[in-house]
């Protein structure tokens, strides 16, 4: 198994730092043509824009990130609670009650309601939730720095720093995958990261600036 954490920063320091982390996570080589390979590679120029824009360097930060992930996991949830061969770890619970703790209201996001139907789009979905807490031992070290724990304001991260077995279950699971439509599968996990998007360009785009 390998992992590859790299992070970017600029040379100069700033009041608020940009980061852009990059995660690859594997149980060996790749084969030519999986599920796995395909799905990271068509997926792998939405997924480095969405780590660029932001960070949670700063309280006002982390609370549009916050809002934004509560929003995001509150949109795709509900479409794979009842996966076949896989039982999601829903982050929507702790997130509200992060969202209470930092007095932010909980608002839903302003997009088209995503359609889910299949089992392969179910697959494509989870590809990118499950992916999705490869980070979250890093920003829940970043949320510590600003005075949050698993037990105020970071539970959402204290849960998912914590469930570091979940990945590599996960890419047994498509590994072992033999009724997959891999293009359904690939258009659910471009659909997700498109919504993801969409929702944390909004709430960085958001805030001011600062110098």
């Amino acid at each position: 198994m390998r992992v590859t954490i790299t992070q970017w920063a600029p040379a100069s320091v700033t009041v608020r730092m940009q980061f852009l982390i990059s995660i690859v996570w594997s149980d060996g080589p790749l084969t030519d043509g999986s599920l796995r390979q395909a799905l990271r590679e068509s997926t792998q120029d939405t997924h480095a824009a969405l780590d660029a824009l932001g960070d949670v360097s700063t309280l006002a930060h982390y609370k549009r990130f916050l809002l934004a992930t509560y929003q995001f996991r509150h949109h795709v949830e509900p479409h794979v609670m009842t996966v076949r061969g896989w039982t999601i770890a829903p982050l929507v619970p702790a997130l509200h009650a992060d969202l209470i703790d930092l007095e932010v209201e909980p608002q839903a996001a302003d997009l088209p309601k995503d359609e889910v139907r299949s089992h392969s789009a179910q697959i494509g979905t989870l590809y990118v939730l499950e992916g999705s807490s490869l980070g979250a031992k890093f920003l829940f070290r970043r949320a510590q720095q600003i005075g949050l724990t698993d037990r105020f304001g970071a539970r959402h991260l204290g849960q998912q720093a914590s469930g570091g077995s979940r990945w590599p279950k996960f890419m047994q699971l498509l590994d072992q995958a033999i009724d997959i439509d891999k293009n359904a599968a690939i258009a659910a996990a471009q659909q997700t990261f498109a919504s993801a998007y969409a929702i944390y360009a909004k709430a960085f785009n958001d805030l001011p600036q600062t110098a």
